[in-house]
């Protein structure tokens, strides 16, 4: 679909060196259009702002997942960010969450339960050494 299209460009122009800036963009078009997103939507927050959060933590996000495994090239990322996405993880707290959860709650197993392919123990602990220090509320 045109989505996958867009998400594989915007993987290919962080391949290639794109700016920041042009990257930064096109990851928030990239939210307004992803299904429940602002894109049309009549949400009390303008679509801006949340288009920013998303984007905002999107990144945050994709940066942990850089940092945990920097032999992964964009490409690998960004279908680390497919993946994530797919079974619920959108933020750095989501990802906490479900590495430290149980049972069918635990990133391995909504994967395996979303026909995902399983990262590896070793990319597992590469997630939650790579995790910021949980601030609780």
């Amino acid at each position: 679909d045109d989505l996958t299209k867009l998400r594989a460009a915007i993987a290919e122009a962080e391949l290639v060196g794109v700016d920041e800036a042009a990257l930064q963009k096109a990851h928030t078009t990239l939210a307004e259009l992803e299904p429940g997103g602002p894109g049309g939507s009549g949400a009390a927050a303008s679509a801006a702002d949340v288009a920013a959060s998303a984007t905002a933590a999107d990144w945050a996000l994709r940066e942990l997942v850089k940092k945990a495994r920097r032999s992964w090239n964009p490409v690998v990322v960004q279908s680390v960010m497919v993946k994530l996405a797919h079974v619920g993880v959108h933020t750095i707290e989501d990802l906490r969450a479900s590495l430290l959860a149980a049972e069918d709650l635990h990133l391995t197993q909504r994967l395996r339960a979303s026909g995902q392919r399983l990262f590896s123990a070793e990319t597992l602990e590469a997630l939650l050494a790579a995790l910021p220090p949980h601030e609780p509320r």
